[in-house]
């Protein structure tokens, strides 16, 4: 063991692992290592050791308390015998009593540089043995040659790193390709443990093939300056660097075969693509071992012409070896029942290779919108209906594109064709609304003959051009030319019907008259008059809930009916009255008085006056609502619609929606929409009733009096007395369905609750309706 001096009064210093002539070799001491200090020292004693790196720039300061035994062991950890590897180390031992020093001991030692066969070497990823030689063999893949080199033992994070690889070695001055130069370790690589790097291809490739190229590496534990390589000619490594082991491999030049494989179609069903699959267009999938610096070109072969055959963008390559190309939608509909081919073009290095075809069978396009004569129903329509004209609908179809030419016709029977459409552009508003309407005269629709089959008829030129013999035709609509509501039975009364309504139990039917006035009630099966009662000129007529009792309207005042007795039980008021509801509890009933502008409000328990609700002008038709919250009047004389609420009794709303006389109103059973039959510009407003916002104005009438809905909500029946007809309308898309005429003046409407029979009270007479089903 190295002694420091042969006066025993001085400290003994001792590094383990240290050799006779004090060097240090750092793979023996990868966990660090001890500097042992001998004194005659006592517990009192401190230990100081100065850890001094010549050139290095560094230094290290460890303290140790004495021990009885004379001996201390100071650890020396593994990143300081790192930073010394290669250089010289001057330790300075020091040892003080009391904060006074007594003696000092000085060592200088080597740290020696790691033996090669203990450095990592560069390794490049793409070699392979050949005869049992290394060869890079370019031939064998594309772009640059990827490597990685692990890293040293004692490495740390600030350590520099420099990498280059070497060609040409037999000449002078040789090729030098540098990949990392006085770079930075970071805590990432160390953690990592290697370093991931590149050769450039082009570098490589400007060596002479059969050659070869060497990898070398160093890094500078310490902070020292990275001194000047020793010849720059042949490496430009710093000269006091830790060397790497070398790596010397092969070189093979040139490039490989590319092996396409073919493409796909992502929405395709193996060769087969359901063009209902591809509405937003065609996805080419294309996958092999692309580079991101390759260029690649995806064809779609169809039609020839620019729609069918598109021009796709050339798109670069990425690292995950897949990309997607889109095709418009314009190229599958160009290609309906036909075959494309897909393949794509690799540019790379100058070079291009071309894929094999992918032939794909486009097949014809199906589900078709069937057009739609507003107003049929189950295969019929009333020509009635259209007194106004009629619409034929369709709904948009898959693939259509605005200008796209379309053709629709009407033929009926024995007839010539009729156009509605020949050729005409899809317009953007069409395309936006998801449909087209084609307005059918009412020219047209009177010469239909009653039983004879009509065929609506829709196509579309999906090659965008006007020649019908190449569209493509939808599925055709057949619907029977048939009057829907017929008069079955009339039943003269004496005096003049203005008002019906029917019993809940379907028995008898009210009917109000106002000339000779009165009430007279009939027998529903037998259609026979039973009785007549005094209520004088009779306007509306309300049941209660369960049937028995009936509220009769007129100008001599407000009657209670027994029902079962087809008696007046008593009159509630003197004042005239026009309509009146009944709230959904039964508790009290409201009445509308046409003369002094009021709406009155009856308690049925005695029907004593509750309450009076002013503000109203020429109050006509009133309806509430199945909650039980609000309730609608129809003011004749302000072209109004009030709301009124049933917790306040109070107006909350007034509705302006272009009202002209107000005066039937009906809510539908849902309480959801309210219908006002407008009885001088004779239309029929819609109303959400959540919103209190106009829906629509159904209009081709004359004077509209009374509304009424179906107990399912899906039809809407008004009297037109102007004209003389039954109008009946369509709650789900509200257009007029079907008209019934032969009338004189039809004011009211009763409808039987079983939704069977249609009553109208007429000048002279109630006329009855068989309903179809």
């Amino acid at each position: 063991m190295p002694t420091q001096s042969s006066n025993n009064l001085l400290p003994l210093l001792v590094i383990e692992r240290a050799t006779t002539n004090n060097t240090l070799p750092p793979m023996l001491v990868q966990q660090g290592t001890n500097a042992v200090v001998t004194y005659p020292m006592t517990p009192e004693h401190l230990i100081t050791l100065q850890w001094i790196v010549i050139d290095g720039e560094g230094r290290y300061d460890f303290t140790a308390q004495g021990s009885d035994s004379g001996q201390v062991a100071i650890f020396i950890p593994p990143s300081v015998i790192g930073f010394s590897i290669g250089l010289t180390v001057h330790i300075i031992c020091t040892i003080t009593l009391q904060g006074q020093p007594v003696q000092e001991g000085t060592l200088d030692l080597t740290v020696e540089v790691i033996s090669l066969t203990d450095m990592p070497r560069p390794e490049l990823l793409d070699v392979v043995q050949q005869d049992g030689s290394p060869w890079l063999d370019m031939r064998r893949f594309w772009g640059n040659a990827r490597g990685t080199l692990k890293l040293p033992p004692f490495i740390e994070a600030g350590n520099r790193l420099w990498l280059e690889y070497v060609g040409e070695e037999h000449l002078n001055p040789k090729r030098l390709y540098c990949v990392f130069e006085n770079y930075t370790l970071t805590d990432k690589d160390i953690e990592k443990g290697s370093l991931d790097f590149e050769v450039s291809r082009n570098w490589l490739i400007d060596n002479s093939d059969y050659s070869s190229v060497t990898g070398a590496a160093k890094v500078i534990y310490s902070n020292a300056e990275a001194l000047p390589p020793l010849d720059p000619s042949t490496s430009a490594l710093p000269a006091n660097g830790q060397e790497f082991h070398r790596n010397t491999n092969n070189l093979r030049l040139g490039n490989p075969d590319l092996k396409l494989n073919p493409p796909s179609v992502r929405q395709a069903s193996g060769k087969f693509l359901n063009p209902l699959h591809a509405q937003q267009g065609a996805t080419i999938r294309i996958a092999y071992e692309m580079l991101p610096t390759d260029l690649i070109c995806a064809e779609w072969i169809g039609t020839n012409d620019e729609i069918g055959s598109p021009d796709l963008d050339c798109i670069n390559g990425n690292d995950t070896g897949i990309l997607e190309v889109h095709v418009p939608p314009s190229a599958v509909r160009a290609n309906f029942d036909n075959m494309v081919a897909v393949r794509y073009i690799v540019h790379r290095d100058g070079k291009k290779w071309n894929s094999t075809d992918f032939d794909l069978t486009i097949l014809p396009l199906t589900d078709l919108p069937s057009p739609n004569l507003v107003g049929s129903e189950e295969g019929v329509f009333d020509p009635s209906a259209g007194s106004c004209g009629a619409t034929v609908h369709v709904k948009i179809w898959p693939f259509a594109f605005v200008g796209q030419p379309i053709w629709v016709n009407l033929h009926e029977q024995g007839q010539a064709l009729y156009w509605l459409r020949y050729g005409t552009p899809l317009t953007p508003q069409e395309k936006d609304q998801k449909f087209i309407e084609c307005y059918v005269p009412p020219a047209y629709l009177s010469t239909l003959s009653e039983g004879k089959l009509l065929q609506i008829t829709c196509k579309a030129n999906f090659d965008n051009q006007i020649d019908e013999s190449t569209s493509l035709p939808f599925p055709t609509q057949e619907v029977l030319s048939k009057q829907a509501y017929k008069v079955t039975q009339k039943i003269r009364l004496v005096g003049s019907p203005w008002e019906v309504t029917a019993s809940p139990d379907n028995k008898w039917l009210f009917v109000g008259k106002w000339y000779k006035g009165g009430l007279d009630i009939i027998n529903t099966d037998t259609q026979g008059v039973v009785a007549n009662l005094p209520t004088g000129n009779t306007r509306m007529i309300t049941f209660n809930r369960s049937g028995e009792l009936a509220y009769v309207c007129g100008e001599s005042g407000l009657h209670l009916v027994d029902v079962p007795t087809h008696s007046i039980i008593k009159k509630i008021t003197t004042n005239p009255t026009f309509d009146s509801a009944v709230t959904p509890d039964g508790k009290y009933l409201y009445a509308t008085n046409f003369d002094n502008h009021n709406v009155y409000i009856f308690k049925t328990s005695d029907y004593t006056l509750h309450h009076t609700i002013p503000g109203f002008k020429r109050s006509r038709g009133i309806a509430i609502e199945p909650s039980g919250a609000r309730a609608f009047v129809a003011n004749l004389g302000a072209n109004t619609v009030s709301v009124v609420d049933l917790a306040t009794n109070a107006i909350a709303h007034t509705l302006e929606h272009g009202f002209s006389q107000p005066n039937g109103l009906a809510l539908s059973p849902d309480g959801s929409t309210l219908y006002v039959a407008n009885f001088l510009s004779a239309s029929l407003t819609v109303i959400n009733t959540l919103t209190l916002s106009l829906i629509t104005e159904v209009s081709c009438f004359k004077n509209l009096y009374t509304v009424i809905v179906s107990s399912d909500g899906k039809k809407v029946y008004a009297s037109d007395p102007g004209e003389g007809k039954l109008v009946v309308i369509d709650a789900q898309s509200n257009r007029v369905i079907g008209k019934a005429g032969g009338f004189s003046k039809p004011y009211g409407l009763a409808l039987l609750p079983d939704q069977s029979t249609l009553y109208l009270a007429d000048t002279d007479q109630l006329t009855r309706i068989k309903l179809p089903t």
